[in-house]
């Protein structure tokens, strides 16, 4: 290409794939086409491009229709489509920008493929053995061929995410319910403390119902209030918890809510549980507790 615009992943890399190699791998053609038929089998110079190399070289533009230069190839190659990104050597922060050509490019599809890829319907290791024999049988000289599920090649990355989120799943839980018991002990504290309140209420004619529906809308209050400012400080902490998380954004809807609603349950039960028993007492009795 000739401007070669900064691009922080590095780059442009390029692949040489078939036209089937996006569906197989589940990347979506975003802009223009795929490669045809003819242009997989018979020289030419066309290439699709990713979207980080679309908006270095051609931001706010479509590149596709577009005639570049390949390394020392000075015969244009043309973009037919573009991809969405892909990451090529880790699984977190890895965009690169990418190049991809058919097998039968005038200039860089040439030799033999270096992998192939197979999309299974279902669990992929009954395959294994299977594809195993039809490659061997395409190549009878080839001594071994090594086939594994994708998602064991990429194993290796992928068990310090789940031993991390295991991790935080387990420390979150244990806050969690900390925290819960905390708010229990504190609220229960509360209510027991009003013993002599609820005793003048009962006295003064009112109904139990009427006193424990009070305790516990008064609790609730609170306890929302409480909800708000976390909710506030954990929306400016999530900042810095962004890039610890894989595929996961820090203000999952689900997770927000579950917490929220431990807390309540938690304030609700130990506001309604002293204030029943507050108000089963004789209010004679009651008025005389300190």
């Amino acid at each position: 290409v000739d401007k070669t615009p900064e691009i922080s992943g590095g780059g442009p890399y390029y692949s040489v794939v078939g036209a089937s190699y996006f569906s197989t791998m589940g990347t979506s053609v975003l802009r223009g086409r795929n490669f045809t038929e003819s242009e997989e089998r018979t020289p030419s110079r066309v290439m699709l491009i990713n979207e980080i190399v679309a908006n270095a070289y051609w931001p706010g533009k479509n590149p596709v229709g577009q005639c570049v230069s390949l390394g020392d190839d000075a015969t244009c190659t043309t973009i037919v489509g573009v991809v969405e990104n892909v990451m090529l050597f880790a699984l977190v922060r890895d965009d690169r920008a990418m190049l991809y050509v058919p097998p039968a490019h005038a200039s860089f599809g040439r030799g033999p493929p270096a992998a192939f890829v197979a999309r299974a319907v279902g669990d992929p290791k009954p395959m294994v053995s299977l594809i195993r024999k039809e490659i061997q049988a395409l190549e009878p000289n080839m001594p071994f061929v090594t086939v594994e599920p994708y998602i064991d090649r990429v194993a290796w990355q992928l068990r310090p995410w789940r031993l991390g989120a295991t991790m935080f799943t387990l420390f979150g839980a244990i806050a969690l319910v900390i925290a819960a018991v905390g708010l229990y002990s504190v609220m229960a504290y509360w209510v027991s403390q009003r013993t002599h309140e609820i005793g003048v209420r009962m006295a003064l004619g009112a109904q139990r119902a009427d006193v424990v529906k009070l305790v516990a809308w008064q609790s609730s209050r609170a306890v929302l209030f409480g909800l708000l400012l976390g909710a506030l400080a954990a929306a400016i902490a999530s900042r810095w918890v962004a890039d610890m998380l894989y595929e996961t954004s820090p203000h999952d809807p689900i997770v927000w809510t579950v917490a929220a609603l431990v807390l309540v349950a938690a304030a609700l039960v130990a506001s309604v549980v002293p204030a029943r028993r507050s108000a089963a007492v004789d209010p004679a009795l009651a008025l005389r507790a300190d």
